[in-house]
């Protein structure tokens, strides 16, 4: 890991690394020596809301015709209270 996180500080180099997480604290969670090569940039998106888990859930299953209304709304209340986590939806 410390190698790979750091070529992109290497001269002349042209690799960038995006990382993703679902947790905040994931920078924090590696060693001393990998942490030392993590920039401190970080995008922060905000967990979807119930009426945007709906959308992305009948968008994402219509073709299926399987599931009632009711419970992509169920579903959708639900994940937005925890965590607003598409994939949970999923």
């Amino acid at each position: 890991m410390y190698n790979i996180f750091d070529w992109p500080g290497r001269p002349n180099s042209h690799l960038i690394i995006i990382t993703i997480a679902n947790t905040m604290d994931l920078p924090e969670r590696f060693w001393g020596n990998v942490k030392s090569r993590l920039g401190t940039n970080r995008i922060v998106y905000e967990p979807y809301t119930d009426k945007q888990i709906i959308e992305i859930l009948r968008t994402k299953i219509q073709r299926f015709q399987i599931f009632k209304a009711d419970a992509i709304v169920c579903v959708a209340k639900k994940v937005s209270s925890l965590s607003g986590d598409i994939w949970r939806a999923l």
